[in-house]
C-alpha cells in the first residue's frame, strides 16, 4: 500500500510515541521533522517548476519575443505576474510593448500576454515597476519614446484587465505620452504606487536639460487621466535638485501612508564628486510638496551616510516597517570607493521636520572603510537589490553578486534589528542555472505565497538570438513565521496589570512614547524604554496600528 506523505507523517509521528528504543525514536522524529519542515531559505527543489534539481519555474517559450523583466509581484491566488517588455511578434507597427508573464502557483504553467494597444516604443531599460489594484487589474510603467519627438523618453502607463487581456478603458493619453519637466530631457519610471481612492502615482527621475535628474511624480485619475489636482494641467511634480544644476536625483520607490502622506526615497547626488546619499521626499494628500519636511528649500531631504566610512551610498530599495519606521538599503563604497558591501539606513518615522537617524551592515564580512577582501571575494560589488517585508517584521534581501569572474544571488533574512536571521539558509543561485548564452542576469523581485514560501524573480538577456527570459525562483519558508510574543511587555519576568497590562492598554489606545510607558514599566525590565516596547509589539506581539 502506498502512503502520501500526510499518511506519511503521522505514521512516522505515531511510531515516534510506541517505540522502546530512543535511538529510533530520535532518528524517525527527526527524519519526519526535517521532511515536514524544511529549512527556510533552501530552494524548494521538491515541489516547485518542472525542472528536476531545481526550484525554477517553468521557461516561458518566448524567445523571438526577447522579453525583459521590469518589476514582479505575487497575486492573492499564489500565480507569480511580471511586467515588462517585449517584441511584438507579427504585431504592426514593430517594436517593443508592453508585456506580462504569468507563472501558474506552482510553477508549472506560463503564459505571455502583450498589450494590444500600439504602444510600440517601450523602452526594454531596467527601469519600470508593477503594481495590483484591489479589483485585480494590473498597471504597469516604464519609460516610452514620445512618437514626435522620436528620442526622448517619458513615463508610460498601460493596465491590464486581471484576465490579462488589454485594458482599453484605461486613457489613451497616458499609453504612450506623459508629462515632463521638458522636451529636452529624458524621464525615467521607476516606481508605482494605488493609492486607496484608486489614484495612481507613478515617480522616477525627469531631466529638463538632457543632462540633470531630478524627482518627479504624476498622478493618475483611476481612469488613466492625467489628475490635474497633483500638478496642474500636467499631473507632474517635479523637485529642486539637491546638486542644483548638476542634480542626479532618482526616486527608487514610493511609500504611502495611512495619513495620506506619499513618500519618495531613493538617492541624491552630493556634488560635483559625484557622490550620492539616501535621500527622501514627502507630498501631501493632494500632491503638494511638503516643505516642512524638507526644510524651506523644495528639494528631497538628505539622510545621514549609511556607514561612517563611506564615500558613495546607493539606494536600490525602501520600505516601511509596520511601526512606521523607513529602511532604505543598496550599496556602500569605502573611502577608495574599492570595497563595496550590502548595506541599509533605517530612520525613525518621521514627525514634522525630521527623521531619527540609525544605521546598520547587512552581516557583510568586511565593513566599509576597509580596503580588504570583500566577501565573496577580492573584486566585484555586494549589493541589495530588493528588499520584501514579511508579516512577522523580519527583512528578506535580495542581493547580487558582481565581479570579473561571477555573478550571483543569495537572499537573505534580516530581523527587525538589522541582524542576520541565523534560522535562514544561505544559498547561492544564478536566474541562468541553465546557460543559453546570456550575457545579463538581473534580480528584479522578491514575495511570498500564502504558504509562506518565498519567490525571487528575475531575468537573463542576451542569449540565443538576444533573447530575454524572465526566471522565478521558489525558496522554503515556514508558513506563518513564529513570534516570541508573551504578556510579559516590559520583559521583567511577571505578568502584572499595573505594568504589562497598562502597556498594552495604553498603547492600543493609540498613545506613544512617555504616555505610554511613565509609571507602566516594571522593576528589573528589559524593555524600559517606549522604542523598545513599541518594536516587541510590533515585531513579536503582530500590533500593525502604533505610531512612532
Amino acid at each position: 500500500m502506498f502512503l502520501t506523505r500526510t499518511s506519511h507523517l503521522r505514521s512516522n509521528h505515531r511510531v515516534c510515541r510506541t517505540i522502546g528504543s530512543l535511538i529510533a525514536v530520535l532518528a524517525l522524529c527527526l527524519s519526519a521533522a526535517s521532511w515536514a519542515q524544511p529549512q527556510s531559505g533552501a530552494p524548494d527543489i521538491a515541489t516547485y517548476g518542472p525542472y528536476s534539481g531545481l526550484a525554477y519555474g517553468q521557461f516561458p517559450s518566448i524567445t523571438a519575443q526577447q522579453f525583459r523583466m521590469h518589476d514582479s509581484i505575487v497575486l492573492p491566488d499564489d500565480r507569480v505576474v511580471a511586467g515588462g517588455t517585449c517584441v511584438a511578434v507579427g504585431a504592426s507597427p514593430a517594436g517593443s510593448r508592453f508585456c506580462l508573464v504569468v507563472w501558474s502557483a506552482g510553477g508549472n504553467g506560463v503564459t505571455l500576454s502583450v498589450h494590444s494597444t500600439p504602444v510600440n516604443r517601450v523602452s526594454a531599460s531596467a527601469s519600470g515597476a508593477i503594481a495590483r489594484q484591489p479589483d485585480g487589474k494590473i498597471v504597469v510603467t516604464a519609460p516610452c519614446i514620445y512618437s514626435t519627438m522620436g528620442t526622448v523618453t517619458q513615463f508610460c502607463t498601460v493596465r491590464f484587465n486581471a484576465d490579462f487581456s488589454s485594458d482599453t478603458s484605461f486613457a489613451v493619453g497616458f499609453q504612450n505620452i506623459s508629462p515632463s519637466p521638458s522636451t529636452n530631457g529624458d524621464s525615467s519610471a521607476n516606481a508605482i504606487a494605488i493609492q486607496p481612492d484608486g489614484k495612481i502615482v507613478v515617480a522616477g527621475q525627469c531631466s529638463s536639460n538632457g543632462t540633470d535628474a531630478r524627482f518627479c511624480a504624476a498622478r493618475l485619475l483611476p481612469d488613466g487621466n492625467p489628475d490635474s489636482t497633483f500638478g496642474g494641467a500636467t499631473s507632474l511634480r517635479t523637485f529642486l535638485g539637491v546638486n542644483g544644476t548638476s542634480a542626479v536625483d532618482r526616486v527608487k520607490r514610493i511609500a504611502l501612508t495611512p495619513d495620506g502622506k506619499i513618500y519618495l526615497g531613493g538617492d541624491c547626488k552630493l556634488d560635483v564628486t559625484n557622490l550620492f546619499r539616501a535621500c527622501v521626499a514627502r507630498l501631501n494628500a493632494d500632491g503638494s510638496i511638503d516643505q516642512p519636511f524638507t526644510g524651506s528649500a523644495i528639494k528631497p531631504l538628505t539622510l545621514p551616510q549609511m556607514s561612517g566610512g563611506s564615500t558613495d551610498d546607493n539606494v536600490a530599495d525602501m520600505v516601511v516597517q509596520a511601526n512606521g519606521e523607513f529602511v532604505f538599503a543598496g550599496e556602500c563604497k569605502n573611502a577608495s570607493s574599492t570595497v563595496v558591501v550590502p548595506c541599509a539606513l533605517r530612520m525613525g518615522a518621521p514627525n514634522a521636520t525630521q527623521f531619527t537617524p540609525g544605521t546598520y551592515y547587512l552581516g557583510a564580512k568586511v565593513p566599509t572603510g576597509s580596503s580588504t577582501l570583500r566577501e565573496p571575494a577580492n573584486d566585484g560589488e555586494f549589493s541589495v537589490q530588493r528588499i520584501f517585508m514579511q508579516p512577522d517584521g523580519k527583512m528578506l534581501m535580495l542581493m547580487q553578486f558582481i565581479g570579473a569572474n561571477f555573478n550571483f544571488f543569495i537572499v537573505r533574512r534580516y530581523n527587525e534589528d538589522g541582524s542576520r536571521d541565523a534560522n535562514w539558509a544561505q544559498e547561492l543561485f544564478d536566474f541562468n542555472s541553465v546557460t543559453d548564452g546570456a550575457t545579463a542576469v538581473r534580480g528584479v523581485a522578491l514575495g511570498q505565497q500564502n504558504s509562506g514560501k518565498v519567490i525571487a524573480m528575475g531575468f537573463t538577456a542576451g542569449g540565443t538570438g538576444g533573447a530575454g527570459q524572465g526566471r522565478v525562483i521558489r525558496f522554503e519558508n515556514r508558513a506563518n513565521p513564529g513570534r516570541n510574543c508573551s504578556m510579559d511587555i516590559d520583559g521583567d519576568g511577571k505578568v502584572l496589570p499595573t505594568t504589562d497590562g497598562l502597556l498594552l492598554a495604553r498603547a492600543s489606545a493609540g498613545l506613544t512614547g512617555s504616555a505610554v510607558t511613565t509609571g507602566a514599566i516594571g522593576v528589573g525590565a528589559t524593555r524600559n524604554t517606549w522604542a523598545l516596547v513599541r518594536d516587541y509589539l510590533v515585531t513579536q506581539c503582530g500590533m500593525t496600528t502604533i505610531l512612532p
